[in-house]
């Protein structure tokens, strides 16, 4: 075992594969539920996954996962399921990498050292940053750099994957003590070749061709040592190198034979990866473009060489070809993402629309139905009369709340900051809820330090209207909620507290990932399970924080930190 993973520190993959593939085919068939079975098999996986050949690294990692949930251990599944998170993040599906890494999440023993629990959020921000929100992505990412000075590999690991997000000024200082990091952690060879790549492309970005002429030889001696297990993606990346570097020192017939070795690997690091119809149409589009910066290095080297008029020509027309050919891509599918997006907004309206409405009215329906179940006798009702009414007026001016939310959500919506009364505030939102409160003998408490708040008051009524109506809902019957507004050093919060059943852990993680989640309230109310999703939007255009904690059994506190 020791000697398979000697050999993937040393990125010698194919060797790595042989002894394991030989291992698996000896190890006795009775004997085959362990876990040095299940860490052969994990190797292999990891082995094929660096060599690009990912059907089979999955095929391996699922062997393993089921090898570990068969004899519980939770570590050995959690690993499993990370690696697979990964391979599915090489492949593009971002929906099998955000599954797995939170499988892997919920498979971890009860005590996580803090080095996993900063390893999770490295994968977790590579995710974000590649699938879902760059910039969310990338800021996890850079908040881990402080606290990783005690552990090199992975400290290196998270300065490489940061680079996108430093200007040109903090990554001229850092670069070379990531590169430093790098050495002494003893990564692979094939991740220095990673590593030292990002840095040098990133150099490209900003001008700084120099870099590039400083460190290539390093890189050519890490290409030899890394022999066949370098993969085509990095040997394309470091011709592409090698010839601006060329250029950069004003050899363009050099880096004119450069740019077609790096085009050459372009089209088969994109057979290799299996590309469909369309990827094909893109790689041609890129391979144009790689053409056009071949132009451009063959015109410096006519200036140079005086060369013939004709060549000239001919790529000149080459290049206005290549041009149209990438304008009509580009704006085909810039149109087709604007048609999902008009798709996606039509129907969050509709979700935005049904939730609002229906949840007045499930009050409402509350309360007849505690009558007609005898819970309230006619005297109550006949009280109860004028709140009812008011809960029917209030449905109403929900319908133009709606609208207005719906209008939050278009791209030239506007803030209006106002500064108001808390408690005034507190008592006009509370009053919407006295007739359900009144039927579950729900009482409302106010503890207000905070007197006056500056900020949008239609998007905080509407934040608050969604965290009252959860908290009533899963209150028990005589529950206590209250509403406090204080100041946190320098932040402003307001929060809504209840006694009422709280959240399972389970549903709590759920919640904090961000899906969405329906459950039936302590009197079987039903909910759209929209409510939340509603909260974080406003919060983010407040430009606030939304805070959850709960304990199960013993009730919630949700709080918007301003």
């Amino acid at each position: 075992m020791d000697s398979l993973n000697n050999l993937y520190a040393k990125g010698l993959y194919e060797e790595l594969i042989y002894m394991g593939q030989s291992n698996i085919a000896d190890w006795p068939v009775m004997d085959t539920l362990n876990k040095h079975y299940g860490r052969t098999l994990l190797n292999l996986g990891k082995a094929y996954g660096q060599l690009e050949v990912y059907s089979e690294a999955m095929q391996y990692h699922r062997r393993a996962l089921s090898v570990y949930k068969q004899i519980s251990d939770s570590s050995g599944v959690a690993n499993a399921y990370t690696y697979l998170a990964s391979i599915y993040y090489s492949t593009e599906d971002s929906a099998g990498a955000f599954a797995n890494l939170h499988w892997a999440r919920s498979y971890y023993p009860d005590s996580v050292s803090n080095t996993e629990e900063m390893r999770h959020a490295y994968i977790l921000g590579l995710l974000y940053k590649k699938f879902g929100t760059p910039e969310r992505g990338l800021e996890l990412i850079d908040s881990l750099i402080p606290h990783l000075r005690t552990n090199t590999y992975l400290y290196a690991q998270v300065n490489v994957a940061s680079i996108d997000l430093m200007d040109s000024m903090e990554f001229l200082v850092r670069y070379p003590d990531i590169l430093l990091h790098i050495e002494r952690s003893k990564f692979s060879v094939v991740y220095r070749i990673k590593a030292l790549e990002e840095v040098l492309m990133r150099a490209n970005e900003i001008g700084r061709q120099d870099i590039i002429v400083r460190y290539l030889p390093k890189l050519e001696s890490l290409m030899k040592a890394g022999g066949r297990n370098v993969s085509v993606t990095q040997k394309a990346r470091y011709y592409r190198l090698k010839a601006d570097a060329k250029a950069y020192l004003k050899d363009y017939l050099a880096a004119y034979k450069l740019m077609n070795d790096y085009t050459k690997h372009l089209a088969q690091m994109d057979s290799v990866r299996g590309a469909s119809d369309l990827q094909k149409l893109e790689t041609q589009v890129r391979l144009k473009d790689a053409e056009l910066n071949a132009k451009e290095l063959s015109v410096a080297l006519q200036d140079s060489k005086r060369q013939t008029y004709i060549l000239i020509i001919i790529i000149v027309l080459a290049g206005i070809i290549i041009f149209l050919i990438y304008r009509i891509n580009r704006n085909t599918r810039e149109r087709n993402k604007a048609i999902a997006e008009v798709a996606a907004t039509r129907g969050r309206m509709l979700s935005i629309l049904s939730h609002d409405i229906r949840t007045p009215l499930s009050q409402l329906i509350g309360t007849l139905e505690a009558f007609e179940e005898g819970d309230l006798n006619v005297t109550d009702l006949k009280e109860m009369l004028g709140p009812i009414k008011a809960a029917a007026e209030s449905t109403n001016k929900l319908l133009d709340n709606t609208v207005a939310w719906i209008n939050v959500n278009r791209a030239d919506f506007k803030l209006n900051p106002i500064s108001f009364d808390v408690q005034a505030f507190y008592e006009d939102i509370l009053s919407h809820f006295k007739a359900v409160a009144r039927a579950k003998e729900v009482s409302f408490e106010l503890d207000i330090q905070l007197k006056i708040l500056h900020a949008d008051r239609f998007l905080v009524q509407t934040t608050l209207f969604n965290l009252i109506s959860n908290a009533i809902k899963f209150s028990e019957k005589g529950g206590r909620l209250v509403l406090k507004s204080y100041q946190r050093k320098d932040r402003k919060v307001l929060e809504v507290s209840d006694n009422g059943r709280g959240i399972s852990e389970a549903n709590l993680e759920i919640i904090r990932w961000e899906m969405r989640i329906s459950t039936q309230g302590t009197h079987r109310e039903s909910g759209g399970g929209l409510g939340l999703t509603i909260v974080r939007d406003a919060c983010h255009k407040l430009d606030a924080d939304f805070e959850i904690d709960s304990i199960e059994g013993q009730g919630t506190n949700c709080r918007i930190v301003f």
